[in-house]
């Protein structure tokens, strides 16, 4: 027996809605999900030209746990100490390239030491390898003056070296520093020395006086 007319009607009509309904599912699954389709997604998504600053951004950053701010800093000082080494001239330059050669050493003395040890014989050696002592004695006067022992050649750099260092280890040991201030050879710088130590003797309570 056959239906109506109207029913073939209606069941055709019925059996477009489910053919139209499964294009558009499966329309709905293969398209790639966007903020615009929810409205809250719509309220918070950025405007396009934040985006593009963000994608920029993104390109230009680094994580922290790659490259902290130390790293940076650490290779600004080095790079500069580099330049002005090379090009600068005067007394001014000299004194700056100091400041950056022990900021250096602060954060990386590995590298900085590497740094004075590969230089020829002459002046810039001395002066890094003094800078470096320098930067030693502020927690270990005694390393410091392994520094000038070992690895510096006498002279005026090496001299100066020595007096900052013992004015620093006597303010923390005498009895050291006067023993090291004894060690030198006979000479100029033996006795600035022993006399740096000597003022120091005066705000001593002799119960303490390496004598």
């Amino acid at each position: 027996m056959k239906p109506p007319p109207s029913s073939l009607h209606l069941l055709n009509t019925l059996a477009g809605l489910v053919a139209a309904g499964a294009i558009v599912a499966g329309v709905e699954m293969t398209r790639r999900p966007s903020q615009s389709d929810s409205p809250a997604a719509a309220r918070h998504a950025p405007l396009p030209s934040s985006q593009t600053k963000m994608k920029v951004e993104s390109r230009r950053t680094v994580p922290s746990i790659v490259r902290p701010a130390v790293l940076n800093e650490r290779e600004a000082v080095r790079v500069a100490f580099l330049h002005l080494k090379t090009h600068g001239f005067s007394d001014a330059d000299r004194y700056r390239c100091g400041i950056l050669f022990r900021r250096w050493a602060e954060l990386d003395f590995t590298a900085a030491f590497e740094c004075a040890d590969r230089q020829a014989s002459g002046i810039w050696r001395e002066e890094m390898l003094g800078w470096l002592a320098l930067v030693v004695a502020r927690l270990s006067p005694a390393e410091a003056a392994v520094i000038v022992d070992r690895d510096m050649q006498p002279g005026v750099v090496r001299a100066e070296t020595a007096i900052s260092i013992l004015h620093q280890w006597a303010r923390t040991d005498l009895a050291q520093a006067a023993a090291w201030a004894d060690s030198f050879p006979q000479g100029p710088l033996r006795d600035r020395a022993l006399d740096e130590v000597a003022g120091f003797l005066s705000t001593v309570p002799p119960s303490q006086s390496p004598n």
